[in-house]
């Protein structure tokens, strides 16, 4: 046993209990997440039997109905409104309000001393509960019937193209024989729709001093921890006790985060519902968090705002608008969603001509040429577009864009020594510009010239290593031109270092063990990638590869057998 001397001291006592509080919190997130996000599930699939068991017996949200009443409603709502798509990507267990922690230290130690020691016994004779936030959204269509579900909150923000509505709860969780239910919610949306534009600002700006002071916490105990790596005395238990604390942390702001971004979103539908042409930046402070978060549908929603009542601003918006809109086109094309995809590509197409309309600068042929290649179009009309494009002046990186844009309508072409000379145009241009070197080495292989492209995609590697075709390319000409096993192997490992889950990467050891008769090893290689990217095209190509090749191996192997045996026929057997 050790000394008392040597017990922890005061401070790390505060940064280990801080740190299990954290813990402590994270794992009760655990348990009531699930709870919210499964209801919300199960009430926009229209499963509301499953749903009604969620509430707690005694719930405002069963506005006093009987289990078949209350269901029966919602069926009845769900057959108006046709609720689909419902997503909840922010379901946060509440810890300490981000509004609240602009108080400075005298009011927090005020409130600190306001219970008394009756109310506190009063306090923990009640049942205890926790208070979950859900930022989430729905596709539905509006109807009279919504008005008669508690449990559905007021949208802040709607997009007219798809009908998707976004809205901010809070929902209360209490412990009823031994499991979480949802007892109430409160609709912050609403309330936020209900403050004055000063009172939404003054929320806005504590959400910004919180986020400055999170910001130099994160300073303190990043110079804290630095300065324990100096300590050389009793440095291991110290070290773990900041890497718990560490980690929570870690946890903690990363939801921090999420929720700050969701509630920001909404503080500035608010601004915009009730002065929409005050002030453009509460557009561009919204679209910037829309796009963080890669909300495709609310980014949209932000920009065509900002077009439509900030007409001096219009055409940056608008082209922003159809760069967006071929993200959720090429969003809705991997799922097979062809309506939604040529929507908003015609939605793209569009925007960016009012644009080109507006101020007629080179951006706007270039996307527009981009929408005319995703639309299938002919090639003419994306090309004349780019040649109107470098008619008009084009920056250094607008023309890097212009000549990349006509390398891949050279490729469509067939083109490849054109698509080479364009694709080098833009390295003179700007060298870094991205995976340009990765496009010249991929050509010049295919051109025979290997010792080009060996140098190209070394270079790529090189200035871009998270970019594993260049590692599989480069592999390929040390399989196929130079027949060097062990270089291959090599290159192909050092991607497996950059990205350990590549499905391009795995498939490439499949060919590359495949190349060398060593079917076991290659087949491990495949149902690795099979477990990452089954759907995969080029895993399934692969497997149907080897199923052939493995089939054909044991066709041979029967074949030799066969051959062996019947060279014996007729033999006399030697003797021992």
């Amino acid at each position: 046993m050790k000394p008392f001397a040597d017990t922890p001291s005061d401070d790390a006592n505060s940064i280990f209990n801080e740190a299990m509080s954290l813990f402590d919190k994270l794992f009760a997130a655990q348990e009531l997440e699930p709870v919210v996000y499964d209801f919300l599930e199960a009430w926009w699939d229209g499963d509301y039997e499953k749903a009604f068991d969620f509430l707690s017996s005694n719930s405002p949200l069963l506005d006093g109905l009987p289990r078949d009443e209350w269901v029966a409603l919602r069926q009845r709502w769900h057959n108006e409104a046709q609720p689909e798509e419902g997503r909840a990507p922010h379901v946060l267990e509440l810890g300490e309000d981000i509004e609240d922690d602009g108080l400075d230290d005298e009011t927090d130690d005020d409130l600190d001393g306001v219970a008394d020691e009756d109310e506190q016994e009063e306090e923990s004779d009640e049942d205890e509960s926790f208070i979950v936030e859900a930022y989430w959204s729905l596709e539905c269509k509006e109807t009279p019937l919504s008005s008669q579900l508690k449990e559905l909150p007021k949208a802040t923000a709607i997009f007219p193209d798809t009908g998707r509505h976004w809205f901010w709860v809070n929902f209360t969780l209490v412990d009823e024989d031994d499991e979480w239910h949802i007892h109430d919610m409160s609709d912050e949306g609403a309330k936020a729709l209900a403050l004055s534009p000063d009172e939404i600002r003054e929320r806005l700006h504590k959400i910004e001093q919180h986020l400055k002071k999170r910001g130099e916490e994160l300073e303190e105990n990043e110079e804290l921890a630095l300065a324990e790596e100096d300590e050389e005395d009793d440095m291991e238990d110290e070290e773990d006790e900041y890497d718990e604390l560490s980690l929570a942390q870690s946890l903690g702001l990363i939801e921090e985060v999420v929720s700050i971004s969701a509630r920001t979103m909404h503080y500035c539908d608010v601004l915009i519902t009730q002065e929409p042409q005050k002030d453009a930046t509460i557009y561009d402070d919204a679209y910037n968090q829309a796009k963080s978060i890669q909300d495709h549908e609310r980014a949209i929603v932000y920009l065509q705002g900002k077009a439509d009542n900030f007409p001096a601003e219009s055409a940056d918006a608008l082209r922003a608008l159809g760069v967006v809109s071929m993200s959720l086109a090429d969003t809705y094309e991997e799922e097979d969603n062809a309506l939604r995809k040529e929507h908003f590509l015609a939605l793209a197409e569009k925007v960016v001509r009012g644009a080109i309309a507006t101020d007629n600068a080179p951006l706007g042929y270039l996307e527009l040429a981009e929408v005319f290649m995703k639309q299938h179009k002919p090639v003419e009309e994306a090309e004349a577009l780019l040649h109107q494009a470098e008619a008009l002046s084009p920056s250094l990186q607008e023309t890097a864009l212009i000549e990349a844009s006509l390398a891949i309508i050279a490729k469509r072409r067939g083109d490849t020594e054109g698509a080479l000379q364009h694709y080098q145009r833009v390295s003179q241009a700007t060298p870094d510009f991205p995976t340009i070197w990765l496009n010249i080495g991929q050509l010049q292989h295919e051109l025979g010239q290997h010792d080009k492209a060996e140098e190209s995609l070394r270079y790529s590697i090189e200035v871009e290593p998270e970019e594993v075709d260049a590692y599989v390319g480069l592999a390929n000409i040390y399989m196929t031109i130079q027949h060097d096993f062990k270089k291959a192997k090599n290159v192909l490992e050092q991607g497996l270092e950059v990205d350990g889950q590549s499905p391009d990467l795995l498939v490439a050891f499949t060919l590359l063990y495949g190349g060398q008769k060593d079917l076991h090893t290659a087949q491990d290689y495949l149902e690795e990638a099979e477990e990452i990217a089954p759907d995969l095209d080029i895993v399934r190509e692969m497997r149907a590869k080897f199923n052939l090749a493995k089939a054909e191996h044991q066709r041979q192997a029967k074949a030799k057998g066969e051959q062996r045996k019947g060279g014996n026929k007729g033999k006399p057997r030697k003797k021992r």
